[in-house]
């Protein structure tokens, strides 16, 4: 229903960008049978999907589950589904290395970083899904294409070097004020920054702290985005 109702909207907007389902399905489904799963849920629709792995938001549900990642032989069955062009990966450096032997048969498929100050220290070879890309897409967007672009003849030249690593430590000082609370700072940095009328958040997030809003407003002036 909320697939239908999504793309009924996008369709009503006249939305022509690319799009993608991103699902996190161990929180909903167990490792048996997901494969299938996804075989009838992508005959339901034409957009591709991106799956998830988060252990540690899998933990967060009231109700124990039996494996809190995917398993690596049901990620490689995963692969074959066409439909399904990645995975969101947030975890360990042993079980990202077993997801990428899993799905070495898909050239196309991509493992992306979930963890932004991960990459931004360690850049994978895939890119990062970041939620400061909300607030900072250009400079994320140069840091992400300078990462994975090795052969890029611009790395050669030192002035780039330092520009990258200046946007580097930007990135990460923004990601040190948000990172435990991203939803409602996040919201308020995009409302200092003039970018959204105000910084309100649905009900049950819970709101940025006193403290929380005085370094999102520090922040910004330092970096002339308030």
């Amino acid at each position: 229903d909320l697939m239908v109702q999504s793309e009924a909207f996008m369709d009503r907007l006249d939305y022509r960008g690319e799009t993608y389902w991103v699902d996190y399905p161990i929180y909903y489904h167990s490792n048996r049978g997901l494969p299938q799963w996804y075989e009838r849920l992508s005959a339901e629709t034409d957009t591709g999907f991106v799956l998830g792995n988060h252990a540690g938001l899998i933990e967060k549900r009231r109700r124990a589950v039996k494996h809190a990642n995917i398993r690596t032989s049901v990620l490689k069955k995963l692969a074959d589904e066409q439909a399904i062009g990645g995975l969101i990966f947030t975890g360990p450096l042993e079980r990202s290395m077993n997801y990428r032997k899993a799905v070495r048969r898909r050239r196309d498929f991509r493992i992306y970083d979930g963890e932004e100050h991960a990459f931004l220290g360690r850049p994978s070879a895939d890119g990062v899904v970041a939620g400061g890309a909300n607030l900072l897409p250009r400079v994320w967007q140069a840091v992400t294409r300078s990462s994975l672009n090795r052969y890029d003849t611009h790395q050669q030249f030192p002035d780039h070097v330092y520009q990258m690593l200046e946007s580097g430590v930007m990135l990460k000082a923004f990601y040190a004020v948000y990172h435990k609370n991203p939803a409602a700072v996040m919201k308020r940095m995009l409302h200092v920054a003039g970018i959204l009328p105000n910084a309100h958040t649905a009900s049950g997030t819970g709101f940025s702290t006193p403290e929380e809003n005085r370094a999102v407003e520090e922040v910004c002036k330092k970096y002339d985005l308030a």
